[in-house]
């Protein structure tokens, strides 16, 4: 081989090696410039119904082309459907009003110009919570007139939906500073976060007190009382999980027992309060 040939060779080895290394880009920074992702964060994951659901969002890699759609699961299947629609960059973005009371869950997704999917974001549950009458709990009662009815309170009719305090239930167990206690929300618990009680005594006998106490698993316990003609109301905050709404009552008169009836009231995300 001639001298001449040689170094022909040798330079375009030289210059292949080159421009190879040159178009060698590492495994790390390839995916790097090619993966999508997108973000979403709910303002507030417990609204009232009256409110619109609202997200901060944001995207890394999705092309600006592309769009972001929020989507909301419907129905028993979980069907997601669109709700919204934005642009692909970082912002706000805000769903339709709920239809009613209840737990639904959203997602983001990243889409291509030509509708290709490159990115979904995790899943935002939010609790669409209202005021609500909630049923009685103590059915059957034994006292009279019952665990529902009116009572006229003062110069006030007194609607009540609930009761503790028949001889059998409370006795001497109801007789203060001891309660007699009784279960309202069972495990696993309540859709409530706060409960609202208005309560009176029964029989309205001059000289009667009567008390209520809350007790739940992590909150420390609340107590209300109110006299004859008189309509107590407390308003407790809710941990969630079960609690007991136990009764007392003091009497002037010690011969005769006292019923606690009362009308309870709900911020919950369901109609019965439950779970």
């Amino acid at each position: 081989m001639t001298r001449t040939r040689r170094t022909r060779l040798l330079w375009g080895a030289a210059l292949t090696a080159s421009f190879g290394a040159a178009l060698v880009v590492p495994a790390g920074v390839a995916a790097a410039r090619t993966a999508a992702s997108v973000t979403l964060s709910a303002a507030h994951h417990r609204i009232e119904v009256s409110q619109q659901p609202t997200f901060q969002y944001g995207t890394s890699g999705v092309p600006t082309s592309g769009k972001l759609l929020l989507q909301r699961q419907f129905g028993t299947a979980g069907v997601w459907k669109r709700v919204a629609t934005t642009t692909p960059t970082s912002g706000t973005v805000t769903a339709p009003k709920l239809p009613t009371l209840g737990k639904y869950r959203y997602r983001l997704v990243a889409e291509t110009a030509t509708g290709h999917v490159v990115a979904t974001s995790k899943r935002n549950t939010i609790r669409v919570y209202g005021n609500v009458l909630l049923p009685g709990r103590n059915s059957p009662c034994d006292f009279a007139p019952g665990c529902d009815g009116t009572l006229q309170v003062g110069n006030t009719i007194f609607t009540y939906t609930d009761g503790i305090g028949d001889p059998e239930d409370m006795g001497d167990q109801g007789v203060y500073p001891d309660y007699a206690q009784s279960l309202y929300f069972k495990q696993p618990g309540s859709s409530c976060r706060s409960l609202t009680v208005n309560f009176a005594n029964d029989e309205q006998q001059p000289g009667t007190t009567v008390y209520l106490e809350f007790v739940q698993q992590s909150l420390d316990p609340v107590y209300a009382s109110t006299q004859t003609g008189q309509i107590g109301e407390v308003t407790v905050a809710l941990d969630g999980g079960p609690l007991n709404i136990d009764a007392s009552y003091k009497v002037a008169n010690d011969k005769h027992y006292e019923a606690v009836v009362y009308t309870v009231h709900g911020s919950c995300f369901t109609r019965d309060g439950l779970r």
